[in-house]
């Protein structure tokens, strides 16, 4: 994901493709060089080392354990993963309701079969309301939850393929118009820390714990 564009477009999705580019920045610019869907899709990590420990203030692909090898401890801002957080981040972007879809987005957490019930019976009673319902979910749960417009993620046997196709996703519910999004849960953990805490910023900090 462009770190720059998410500068320029605060407020938006950053673009993952070339065609999300020219989305975001068409009369702004006069060239996009094509070079396919790029290989990560999350921004930079953030590091703050004018501590006497360096601290992770934006997870990225580069993790904390990866960090650990080199660095030895390593702490990490506890904003950035706590949707209850009362305290403002240390980096000033991420402060800011970033990587937001245009539909209302909550986040579905715990078990599996309790997450798959509760965004079920969220569903239906969205779906009463006369809300057109987006469910992001993984390979593992296709099949078990419904919803208007169900998009696959990616696997959990393979964090970084959610990371890469997270922001594709999140921009293609915008084209569906939908009212609402209802999400799985991911490991905190490794590269689930980047998902996890863009997943928060899209869904406003927004938690239902079953």
């Amino acid at each position: 994901a462009s770190d720059w564009s998410s500068d320029v477009c605060s407020s938006d999705l950053s673009p993952t493709i070339a065609r999300h580019v020219k989305e975001d920045l068409d009369g702004k610019i006069d060239m996009i060089l094509d070079g396919g869907e790029v290989g990560i899709g999350v921004e930079s990590t953030i590091v703050d080392f004018t501590e006497a420990e360096p601290t992770i203030l934006r997870p990225g692909y580069v993790t904390e354990e990866m960090l650990c090898s080199v660095l030895g401890a390593v702490d990490t801002d506890p904003t950035i993963l706590r949707a209850d957080s009362k305290e403002a981040p240390k980096a000033p972007g991420m402060k800011y309701r970033h990587y937001a879809p245009r539909a209302v987005m909550s986040l579905v957490e715990g078990e599996s079969r309790e997450v798959a019930k509760r965004m079920e019976e969220l569903t239906k009673e969205a779906q009463a309301e006369g809300k057109k319902v987006g469910i992001l979910c993984t390979e593992e749960m296709l099949g078990i939850l419904h919803g208007d417009v169900i998009k696959c993620v990616g696997s959990r046997k393979d964090p970084a393929s959610i990371a890469r196709n997270l922001y594709r996703v999140l921009r293609e519910f915008d084209g569906e118009d939908v009212d609402v999004i209802f999400s799985e849960s991911f490991s905190k953990e490794g590269f689930g820390q980047a998902v996890m805490n863009r997943l928060l910023k899209a869904a406003g900090q927004t938690v239902i714990r079953v």
